[in-house]
């Protein structure tokens, strides 16, 4: 069972473009938490200090949808 829903965390990370940090600080949990969920999702999670608004990016056409 996963403490994180899955569609919520997906919706924070990569369509309004939080940090696995500030979802960790929101949630209550370690940030290595948030990552491993997303990883387990098959979310390609960014590079560190690489926050974007990824919906804008994809509207764009900088990234593929």
């Amino acid at each position: 069972m996963d403490l994180i829903d899955a569609n919520w965390l997906r919706t924070e990370y990569v369509e309004k473009g939080r940090s696995t940090y500030q979802i960790a600080s929101e949630v209550g949990c370690d940030q290595k938490t948030v990552y491993r969920h997303l990883r387990r999702q098959g979310v390609w999670t960014r590079r560190r200090g690489h926050n974007l608004n990824w919906t804008a990016a994809r509207k764009a056409g900088v990234l593929r949808s």
